[in-house]
């Protein structure tokens, strides 16, 4: 398994599925056909791109979308980000205030189940947990900021600011 072969996975399971929860059942259903070695690279796959995409910025968008975006959720929004594939995963990442011209499904952006399968599956597949040095587990910029400072978070987020936060 390769960079285009996880998103060609993600991407078909995500055509087929009309909601979060049948996405992660087609995701389960490929992953159960994958080899101990596809398993592995499948989960350090996941990992780099969950990695990539761990910063304050998203965080940011993340909050105001949701209302609030501990970082024990922080995961599982970018888990659901993912599940959207990549071409909607590397525009928002780039920019997370592009967010705003998408359609949030009213069932949430954090999809946990997501989040957790590759751990799963590692363990299911391997029969031992993953190792937790090879993990990447900070956010990749070192600045953040107060969430609930609405200038602040006018000022980076605009459009989200407007669309979700508005008053």
């Amino acid at each position: 398994m390769d960079l285009e072969e996880f998103w060609r996975a993600v991407e078909d399971a995500r055509s087929r599925a009309g909601s979060d929860e049948e996405f992660c059942t087609h995701m389960r259903s490929k992953l159960d056909k994958f080899t101990k070695n596809e398993v592995r690279q499948y989960y350090k796959i996941y990992g780099n791109i969950e990695y990539k995409a761990s910063s304050y910025g998203l965080w940011g968008a993340a909050y105001i979308i949701n209302a609030g975006c501990g970082d024990d959720n922080f995961g599982a929004f970018i888990a659901w980000l993912i599940s959207q594939g990549r071409q909607t995963y590397d525009r928002i990442v780039a920019d997370p205030d592009a967010l705003a011209e998408y359609r949030i499904p009213h069932t949430g952006t954090f999809l946990e189940e997501f989040e957790m399968l590759a751990y799963e599956m590692y363990e299911q597949k391997i029969g031992e947990s993953p190792d937790p040095d090879e993990e990447e587990d900070e956010i990749l910029e070192d600045e953040d900021w107060d969430f609930e400072n609405a200038d602040e978070m006018k000022a980076r987020y605009p459009k989200l600011f407007e669309r979700y936060r508005a008053t």
